[in-house]
């Protein structure tokens, strides 16, 4: 027993010698493992896709980042897919690829023929929006697949049933028409309306009354603008030819302006819609 007590001290005293060297080692070799994995994960990727086109104005270092960071990137990318004859390109932001497809016989296989073959890239697309799309990265309906996919679209299905598309065409003219006469007001006084902000408004007001038969007043409340983390009210950035670009930079952090007040804006307006539905749900019964 007394050994035992005497080599457990001896451990101790030697640890509190070299723990900051344990300490280092283990921190080395921690990124070590990642870089090497990085560098692996990369190269098996280049590999993959070294039949694709690479897009132009791309450089060895940092891809085509500045050529997306300095232009409107969906323009950018648009400009580059409709040069390539095969109507396929891959574009490359640091370490991340992306394959943008161009052609018919593209879009018809990565969105009907070989639809299974194709996750749903969230680690890189849906980043700055897992917020507001699900609780986890693949329990929202729009970031899941597979299985759990399935299970939520057919308990969605009573509500997004076909013959909703004929009643959307009514819903989607009066809400037009609401706008129509609240511009109607604007145009005599002068004063400067923020377009972008009403085309938010009447998309809500379209969905909320075709899925949840919620009046626009209702929807109004839960505003768009409560769920968009990195608004252009909170980021110099977000200008229409460079949002895109930060949504690419904030990728790697290079700039982060989402903030825990924007999780409590995506979480107000969360239970907002659950009242409304619970409401919505007293009154039918």
């Amino acid at each position: 027993m007394l050994d035992s007590l005497q080599n457990f001290d001896i451990l101790i005293t030697w640890l509190s010698q070299k723990w900051p060297a344990i300490i280092g080692a283990a921190l080395a070799a921690y990124t070590v493992t990642n870089l090497f994995q990085g560098i692996f994960s990369f190269v098996s990727r280049s590999r993959g896709l070294a039949g694709i086109p690479t897009a132009p104005e791309s450089n060895w270092l940092l891809g085509n980042a500045i050529a997306l960071a300095t232009n409107s990137p969906w323009e950018k990318m648009n400009e580059w897919v409709l040069a390539e004859p095969s109507g396929i390109i891959k574009v490359r932001v640091l370490n991340t690829y992306l394959v943008i497809v161009g052609s018919p016989q593209g879009l018809k296989q990565v969105f009907q023929t070989k639809q299974r073959d194709y996750g749903k890239d969230v680690a890189f697309s849906y980043h700055n929006f897992l917020n507001i799309l699900g609780a986890g990265p693949t329990s929202g309906l729009v970031t899941a697949e597979g299985e759990h996919w399935r299970r939520q679209r057919s308990l969605m299905g009573p509500t997004l049933r076909t013959d909703i598309l004929d009643a959307v065409i009514g819903i989607g003219k009066r809400a037009a028409d609401r706008l129509s006469q609240k511009l109607e007001a604007h145009r005599a006084s002068g004063q400067v309306v923020d377009m972008e902000e009403e085309f938010r408004l009447l998309t809500l007001q379209v969905i909320g009354e075709a899925m949840l038969s919620l009046p626009p007043d209702e929807c109004d409340m839960v505003s768009l603008t409560s769920l968009l983390c990195c608004s252009s009210q909170t980021s110099p950035l977000m200008t229409d030819t460079s949002c895109v670009s930060h949504k690419l930079l904030a990728r790697y952090h290079i700039t982060i302006n989402c903030s825990t007040s924007d999780c409590a804006a995506a979480a107000h307006a969360d239970c907002s819609i659950q009242r409304c539905i619970h409401d919505g749900y007293k009154k039918s019964i």
